[in-house]
């Protein structure tokens, strides 16, 4: 189970970052990958605090992305993936794993994470205006 969750990870963040990255109907078009794969890591959350059980373990570490950076591109792409009906378990962990002092501690400092990734978007959105102009 913990190979096939993790593996499950190098589908979320692809999806939610393309999702991220573009925009009007492709943005939209884009959502439905990412709240499928988000739909399995929902389901692996059943009946637990953390990936693992009721203590911290590799996956949450793995999955941690979602507990900063997510919020972080729903703002900055206006997008809007995670909600409390269909994700209840995915925020009651993000909570869970945002409490432990060690990665509150750590977090990156929301004010430059922000900045950088309206930056960052800007420049995958232009790229991609780019090639269609070009092409």
């Amino acid at each position: 189970m913990m190979i096939r969750l993790s593996i499950q990870n190098t589908k979320v963040a692809p999806t939610v970052f393309h999702a991220y990255t573009s925009q009007g109907v492709e943005q939209e078009k884009a959502k439905g990958p990412a709240l499928q794969n988000l739909d399995i890591v929902e389901k692996q959350l059943t009946g637990k605090k953390f990936f693992s059980g009721e203590t911290f373990g590799f996956l949450d570490l793995a999955f941690g992305w979602i507990a900063n950076y997510l919020g972080i591109f729903e703002e900055t792409g206006g997008i809007k993936l995670l909600d409390r009906e269909r994700f209840p378990l995915i925020l009651e962990w993000k909570e869970n794993f945002s409490d432990i002092p060690e990665i509150k501690e750590n977090w990156p400092d929301r004010e430059k994470l922000i900045t950088k990734f309206r930056l960052m978007r800007e420049y995958y959105i232009s790229m991609t205006a780019a090639k269609f102009t070009i092409s």
